[in-house]
């Protein structure tokens, strides 16, 4: 049954991986570990009919220690959202992509911060350093990934998050000229330094 999120159908991942089997039964799943450096974990979840084609694909991610449950469990939290996402692009996803599995820990998150005193002008000054570490065409990942962990690593898990937020709002062109997330390019450099 969809849960009703701000007036959106969701479904938790559960739902969806119970009507995928009782649809398809000769379907199956598959996870894979795309990368996990420590600091961020990266899954991909396949759905492939009988004869193992690919009919769709999710891919999640969830840095460690980014919240209470990325404490001990990023893997299996980025598993299950990347097995929702498949789920949806499969047409398994109510009237929307997420689940509400994580449409709730996205409030979760958003409600941790609520009173929560965090120093907004500090953070947006990082916000400005790391989108110049990203543009500065003299650092290269081997050059930016200190600078990126000297300004990351301090943050408190509240304070990751609206620095992770503000950079995913911001974008840029790539040299193929797709549009790209500041963040996406600031997690290259962080995971380099994780290394």
């Amino acid at each position: 049954m969809p849960v009703k999120i701000h007036g959106k159908d969701y479904l938790t991942v559960a739902e969806r991986i119970n009507t995928f089997r009782e649809a398809e039964p000769l379907y199956y799943l598959k996870t894979e570990l795309i990368s996990d450096d420590n600091m961020l974990v990266v899954m991909k979840a396949t759905i492939s009919d009988e004869s193992d084609r690919v009919i769709s694909t999710g891919y999640a991610e969830e840095i460690r220690g980014s919240s209470m449950i990325n404490k001990t469990s990023a893997l299996e939290n980025a598993e299950t959202s990347a097995v929702g996402r498949a789920l949806a692009f499969f047409g398994l996803g109510g009237t929307e992509i997420a689940s509400a599995d994580e449409v709730a820990s996205a409030i979760h998150a958003q409600k941790s911060m609520n009173g929560t005193k965090v120093d907004i002008k500090k953070l947006d000054a990082l916000v400005d350093i790391a989108v110049e570490i990203v543009d500065d065409p003299v650092n290269d990942i081997e050059t930016g990934a200190p600078k990126a962990r000297e300004i990351y690593e301090p943050l408190s898990n509240d304070e990751r998050m609206y620095f992770n937020g503000k950079l995913a709002e911001k974008k840029f062109k790539s040299e193929h000229g797709r549009e790209k997330q500041y963040w996406s390019a600031f997690k290259e450099y962080l995971k380099a330094a994780a290394k």
